[in-house]
């Protein structure tokens, strides 16, 4: 029985909070900078314990693992502290704002024992493992090229930090880490890019066009916060491809033939809202005393950010938290 604090109250903590009625992970307490918005969480998710004050939340001695569901810009020192407290963490993505921040926080980790897993629920979903699974077997022959694509409008939208250099704001580390994944996870490694982007008044980027190269084939991922998109993944192999739709919170995937004929469909419906594998991921690791994820490596976690900070370079985009 593994019993989670969460720190922070924002979107993505509800579907948290939803998404661990499907484990068997126990609410234990819920931080909020604010009093009232805690306590309201505490009620709708039946949470033992709630407060306005993050260290209280490190301090509870009946809390064993905080889910960080605070603004990009946060996350590194949110962990410090909770591992400095003694306490597990499984942290949102984009995990930090650089591959320095984590390899600090995986070092103190790793000095302490405790067990940390960036929150990247697209690759705990069993749709994208057994995907993983059949194009690794062959089904669509040798991969030659990916497309991947995630935006929206965020012009309507009242959440200002997608927009604020100083909470890590920008589409790359919120949604472009997807598309990102999903290369890595059929391709590697790239071994070049080229990006062309776009940029809020802010200063932080709004739409950008990736073109990872690798020996033999490409893959092309689209990121916007300025056009609805939606999302989806198209992998094309010498013998067929998989289409993905929804990808980063996959319950079906599409094979087909040459011919365009599909024939295969691999479809797992979520239990609860798709969050709950990473959950479950957690708490098994930290049962079994493993420290890191197979599913989701610190190591994978660092390439995705050093790929990331490679981009961001390319474009002179340095957060002031940096």
């Amino acid at each position: 029985m593994v019993r989670f604090g969460v720190l922070g109250a924002g979107s993505i903590a509800h579907s948290f909070s939803k998404a661990i009625r499907a484990t068997e992970g126990i609410l234990q307490a819920i931080a909020s900078s604010s009093l009232e918005r805690a306590q309201s969480f505490s009620e709708e998710y039946g949470f033992i314990s709630f407060y306005d004050d993050y260290d209280k939340l490190m301090d509870d001695e009946d809390v064993d693992c905080i889910y960080i569901a605070t603004a990009h810009a946060y996350h590194y020192q949110h962990m410090i502290d909770t591992l400095n407290h003694g306490k597990h963490v499984l942290c949102e993505k984009s995990f930090t704002l650089n591959a320095k921040q984590a390899e600090e926080v995986f070092k103190l980790a790793r000095a302490k024992g405790l067990f940390v897993m960036e929150a990247m629920w697209t690759r705990f979903l069993p749709t994208i493992q057994e995907l993983i699974q059949k194009v690794s077997a062959g089904v669509i022959g040798e991969i030659k090229s990916i497309e991947s694509a995630f935006g929206y409008d965020i012009s309507t939208l009242t959440r200002p930090r997608l927009k604020d250099p100083e909470q890590g704001g920008g589409a790359l580390l919120d949604i472009g880490i997807y598309p990102i994944t999903m290369a890595n996870l059929f391709l590697g490694r790239p071994k070049s890019f080229k990006s062309k982007v776009d940029f809020f008044d802010t200063g932080v980027d709004s739409y950008e066009e990736i073109i990872y190269r690798y020996e033999n084939a490409k893959a092309k991922l689209i990121v916007s916060f300025e056009d609805n998109l939606g999302s989806y993944t198209w992998i094309y192999g010498t013998k067929g491809k998989a289409f993905v739709p929804v990808f980063q919170a996959a319950d079906e995937a599409y094979i087909y033939d040459d011919t365009d004929e599909i024939v295969d469909t691999i479809t797992y419906g979520h239990e609860e809202n798709g969050l709950e594998y990473e959950i479950k991921e957690a708490i098994s690791c930290i049962e079994n005393k493993q420290f890191e994820s197979k599913t989701m490596p610190h190591e994978e976690t660092l390439e995705i950010l050093r790929q990331m900070d490679a981009i961001r370079a390319s474009w002179n985009l340095v957060y002031p938290g940096e």
